[in-house]
Order: C-alpha cells, then structure tokens, then sequence
C-alpha cells in the first residue's frame, strides 16, 4: 500500500501558504473530537481544517481557525472539501441574501 503525500497549496490573505493534505476517515474521527462531537457541522469543518492543514508548515488548532478571518476560513473550507475558492464563494452567494451579513458590502 503506497502513502500519497499529494496536498493542495493556497495563499492566505496575509501571505502565509496552506498546504491542506488529502483526508482520511481517521482525519475525520479526529476532527469530530476536536470539535466534541459531530452535531456542530461548522465547529466538524473547522476541526477538518485543523487537522489537515499545515501554514508555513506548521500545524494548526482548531482554535486557530476560529481566529482566522472569513475569507480565509472559506479558502481553506472549499480546498478542504475537494473544491476551488470560487466555487464556495458562488455556493455561498447562490444561497441567499446576504444583506444581514457583517461582511456584506
């Protein structure tokens, strides 16, 4: 059985690279962990994105994540879930108003 080490780069707002591995189910018992439990499907993705996610080559936390600025949390969501910045970002805005928004424009 081979190990892939293949990972997705991205550039962060700040300049800091992300390198976001390929999951595993074992990634995915320790995310939902991290998060206490799987009910809290955004506190799930934040812990996802802790554990496959190195900057600048250095491990994350969950708690990293939750002090990160939203356009990079929805960066690393959509490279973490197999898809583009672009495509979350037209998910997101196909899903609804977002007059309430605090990030609105």
């Amino acid at each position: 059985m081979s190990i892939t080490t293949e990972a997705k780069t991205v550039v962060l707002a700040d300049g800091k690279k992300a390198s976001i591995r390929r999951g595993k189910g074992r990634d995915l018992l320790q995310a939902a962990r991290m998060a206490g439990g799987a009910q809290d499907t955004i506190r799930l993705a934040f812990g996802i994105i802790a554990v496959l996610t190195l900057i600048d080559g250095l491990p994350i936390t969950l708690e990293d994540v939750e002090d990160m600025g939203m356009g990079d949390v929805q960066t690393l969501m959509a490279a973490t879930m197999g898809n583009d910045s672009s495509s979350a970002s037209s998910t997101l805005s196909s899903s609804g108003s977002t007059e309430d928004s605090p990030t609105a424009s």
